[in-house]
């Protein structure tokens, strides 16, 4: 199942496909001619500056906690998406041209470049979890879980933090 505005990008795509057709002559009939899609609204839900302070100094009691609150932290400060921290290793950490380290990857979604600055805190978040057990034996920067456990840890963490926005690992982009 997929929302209206997923339905209109792929219709918008198939009717560029069907418009070349009917140009070529391979179609009699524009199909097209009468769709009209159109995008519903959609309202962005993100994190002010000190909700993402009040997630990042909250120590939680829980291993898991912890390490989805950093996932997540990780994400605010780098702007990665989850698919992309789950992949990310160290091969994608290099040096730029200003003397300082970049995160140089492939965005899975649409494989465009994406060159983004490590920043000292999300470092130092990479730091934490080099010996990880799942680090270790994966060859990955960071300990991931799946998504839907993230998500699920992230209920938990808004609700801890006092945050009555629906906290999903998309709000830290």
């Amino acid at each position: 199942q997929v929302n209206n505005n997923a339905a209109v990008k792929h219709s918008k795509n198939l009717a560029k496909i069907l418009k070349s057709c009917y140009r070529n002559g391979w179609i009699e009939k524009d199909l097209v001619q009468y769709y009209n899609g159109k995008y519903n609204e959609v309202t962005v839900n993100y994190l002010t500056e000190s909700e993402i302070e009040l997630i990042q100094n909250k120590a939680f009691s829980g291993d898991g906690l912890n390490l989805v609150k950093d996932i997540f932290i990780f994400s605010c400060y780098t702007g990665l998406a989850y698919i992309d921290i789950y992949n990310l290793t160290s091969e994608q950490i290099s040096v730029g041209i200003d003397g300082n380290l970049w995160i140089i990857t492939n965005r899975q979604k649409t494989g465009t470049s994406s060159n983004v600055p490590l920043l000292p805190y999300a470092k130092s978040i990479i730091e934490k979890y080099e010996n990880h057990p799942i680090t270790s034996n994966s060859g990955k920067l960071l300990p991931v879980y799946t998504n839907q456990k993230v998500n699920e840890y992230l209920k938990t963490i808004a609700d801890n933090c006092g945050i009555k926005k629906k906290l999903t690992f998309h709000c830290a982009r």
